[in-house]
């Protein structure tokens, strides 16, 4: 069969989080993926490791950008079914798992001419109910795996966010139904395998060559996992929480004026240098609030920090002008029912003017946050013009999460109220920022803390979310070293 007549499976690979982290040291089959074994090229396709279609096909594994976005990896060509993928049910793992146990191997030792055979990695491993697993290593067998030169993305139209210019390469896709939830695509036809196939076949995407040995890349693998995986975030597990990457920031923008100052300058683009700003934390819920409400030279910068999480709506569906409302009530402390007195009817009003654009669109805790420092501004005496200039708002995510969100002109563009009002920003532009940061004058331990955060937000900082897979990278290697000692 011709290459680009072959059929190209979709690949998504470390889907299933709650497995790999069910006794804290499950290791994804997937990692076979990454690198070649002592013999040969395998690919890990599914849960099941199973395919009950013809073959030889062709591999695409795919990582999760954005909704309805991911990005191409690596491919595999012209691969075939190994030995126990086409005995098909979840009740055949033990038969599966007889088949491949001594037939391959990764990483030599000096007691062993083969090697270290795949079941030992995954000897270790708990099923969901907490079982010992013997279940399929492999689906195929291939002539190569071959990572990207550079990003690839695969898209579907139906659910499209992004913005044209923004992106690159990119294949979109329109048949969504064939996509499973086993993230495979098996029957794709027409003009989507064509288009598949002529990625598959374009050498200009592609490394010259294959992807080396787990021995090869021993070194150089145990290197990045613990460089870029390990720091205290990870250590403690909340490497993906907002709320420590918050406080961090706070406080390591407290360990000298100038770190502050030249934050927001660079955020901005304004010159903040005579400002005094509270510093603060959750105020109204406001993940970040830098607040200066001098009448003449005052400044307020809202930063929302979403990793994972998404935009909260507001209960009940609430529209905006409902908001404002709820908010000046809250504010001053006045009942539900009783009436607004002259000034704060005046005060509603005066909001209306600056945000009336967004009436009859849906609140959410982005046009909360502004209102809020609408009424601030208002309080302290800001003019129109000053509002519409000083205030302002950043919608702060990870790079590898920045095509979740529409954009227009740089500002998200997501259909609710007062969204045009923040500036989608980056752990990307976050890191710009701290990389030019000066360490003298700081104490021994806040430079460590500081080097520490840089680590951090590097993981956030880039084009895809690789964690799991380095993760999974340090696990196989840490479980490589155990065997070795315990031979």
């Amino acid at each position: 069969m011709n290459k680009s007549e072959r059929k190209v499976i979709l690949n998504k690979v470390f889907p299933n989080a709650s497995y790999m982290i069910k006794n804290g040291d499950n290791i994804g089959h997937e990692t076979v993926n990454l690198f070649k074994s002592n013999g040969g090229y395998y690919i890990h396709l599914n849960p099941n490791g199973t395919y009950n279609g013809k073959d030889p096909v062709d591999v695409l594994n795919l990582s999760y950008v954005g909704i309805g976005l991911y990005q191409v990896v690596s491919k595999a060509v012209n691969c075939k079914k190994f030995d126990g993928a086409d005995i098909i049910g979840r009740d055949k793992g033990e038969i599966r798992y007889k088949k491949q146990t001594e037939e391959i191997y990764y990483g030599y030792y000096e007691k062993s001419k083969q090697g270290i055979p795949v079941c030992k990695y995954f000897e270790n491993n708990v099923t969901m109910q907490g079982k010992e697993e013997k279940d399929l290593f492999v689906t195929f067998t291939c002539d190569g795996i071959y990572e990207a030169k550079q990003p690839i993305y695969v898209a579907f139209s139906e659910s499209k966010r992004y913005d044209d210019d923004s992106i690159k390469n990119i294949y979109l896709l329109n048949d969504k139904k064939a996509w499973h939830s086993a993230c495979r695509m098996v029957n794709i036809e027409g003009d989507d395998l064509k288009k598949l196939q002529s990625m598959v076949c374009d050498n200009t995407l592609w490394e010259t060559n294959p992807l080396p040995s787990f021995e090869e890349r021993y070194m150089k693998l145990k290197k990045k996992s613990q460089k870029e995986e390990e720091n205290y975030f990870s250590f403690l597990g909340v490497d993906k929480q907002e709320l420590q990457y918050s406080n961090a920031l706070i406080k390591i923008l407290k360990f000298k004026p100038q770190f502050l100052s030249d934050f927001l300058k660079k955020l901005s683009n304004k010159d903040c240098e005579n400002n005094d700003f509270d510093i603060l934390r959750e105020e109204k819920s406001i993940d970040l609030l830098f607040r200066d409400l001098d009448k003449e030279n005052g400044k307020i910068f809202i930063i929302e920090n979403k990793i994972d999480a998404s935009v909260t709506l507001s209960e009940y569906g609430m529209k905006l002008e409902e908001q404002v409302e709820k908010w000046i009530r809250k504010i001053d402390n006045i009942k539900k029912d009783a009436p607004l007195n002259k000034e704060q009817g005046k005060l509603k009003d005066d909001i209306f003017k600056l945000v009336g654009s967004s009436k009859g669109k849906e609140a959410s805790q982005l046009s909360k946050y502004y209102v809020v420092a609408v009424y601030w501004a208002l309080k302290a005496g800001w003019c129109e013009n000053k509002i519409k200039e000083d205030i302002c708002c950043y919608f702060l995510c990870p790079e590898y999460h920045r095509f979740n969100y529409k954009t227009k002109n740089g500002r998200l563009d997501i259909n609710l109220a007062l969204s045009e009002q923040y500036q989608l920003t980056t752990y990307k532009d976050i890191l710009n920022i701290f990389d030019n940061f000066s360490s003298n004058g700081l104490t021994d331990h806040q430079k460590f803390l500081l080097n520490d955060f840089i680590s951090a937000i590097s993981m956030l900082a880039k084009e895809r979310d690789d964690s799991m897979e380095l993760k999974m990278i340090r696990l196989f290697i840490e479980r490589y070293e155990k065997i070795k000692t315990e031979a």
